[in-house]
């Protein structure tokens, strides 16, 4: 059992950061640091990968907000007192919303400026660099204790003030940890263009969706289920399709190697 502990802010002379901001600000910018790296190592342009990361944040911060305001529980609040919808210094974002935000901006980004296996090339480049940074944000969700889970006495459990119980956080840091050793492993080899992104979306739609049945139930901002499934796993269905049409579709491959060679066959 873990010892229960809240760090939500701390002061910096006339300032309070926030601690669950302050960790989602490093991993979007260990996330930028890795792509750009990355981009420079397969040969596009940092300029694409920065203003893509760019228009993914922007979108993504947009609609996690109106996630929640939406699905959050609180919508009889934001109803009454519209103004604060805009207080996101209070706190009140959804990851799925910012995974929606992110889908619509990489359509938008695919459709505007880059189709085929450039595109696909991105979409690796930034698939392997979210894990890491997605990691770093995860850490500050656990430090506030943002997403309680069941009552339990596993020894993975937080000993919480009204209880002992899971933290949704600690248990997708544990999952993901393991995508992020097989991407390190791996980044030193040749792989078909998609390799990333489909590991990413089918690891992760796979196991958020198992994950969110942990999830608290009896607390009074408990995840609000629709036909017994939390918005966060409807999302991962989606996901998972995503992946599995993905996987089963034909990418384009580098130049010089036979379209024959699925991508399902590499990660076989």
């Amino acid at each position: 059992m873990l010892p229960y502990f809240h760090l939500s802010s701390f002061s910096l002379g006339p300032l309070s950061i926030q601690i669950w901001g302050l960790f989602v600000a490093m991993g979007f910018l260990i996330g930028l640091l890795i792509a750009r790296a990355k981009a420079k190592k397969e040969g596009v342009k940092v300029e694409v990968i920065e203003n893509f990361i760019l228009w993914i944040v922007i979108s993504s911060l947009i609609f996690s907000r109106v996630f929640y305001v939406l699905f959050g529980g609180e919508l009889g609040v934001f109803l009454q007192k519209p103004w604060l919808i805009l207080a996101v210094w209070q706190g009140g974002m959804m990851s799925t919303g910012g995974f929606f935000g992110a889908g619509l901006a990489i359509l938008s980004f695919r459709a505007l400026y880059n189709t085929g296996a450039t595109a696909q090339k991105i979409f690796d480049i930034l698939s392997y660099s979210f894990i890491f940074g997605w990691l770093i944000g995860r850490v500050g969700c656990f430090l506030t204790h943002l997403h309680p889970g069941r009552l339990t006495n596993s020894f993975l459990s937080v000993n919480f003030t009204e209880g002992t119980r899971l933290d949704m956080a600690i248990l997708e840091i544990l999952i993901l940890l393991p995508l992020a050793i097989f991407f390190l492993i791996f980044s030193k080899k040749q792989h078909p263009t998609g390799f990333y992104t489909i590991w990413l979306l089918l690891w992760y739609g796979v196991t958020r969706f198992f994950l969110d049945f942990f999830r608290a139930t009896d607390l009074p901002l408990s995840d609000t289920r629709y036909f017994y499934l939390t918005v966060a796993q409807w999302g991962s269905i989606l996901i998972i399709l995503i992946g599995l049409i993905m996987s089963l579709r034909a990418p384009c491959l580098p130049a010089g190697r036979k379209r024959s060679n699925l991508v399902i066959s590499k990660l076989i």
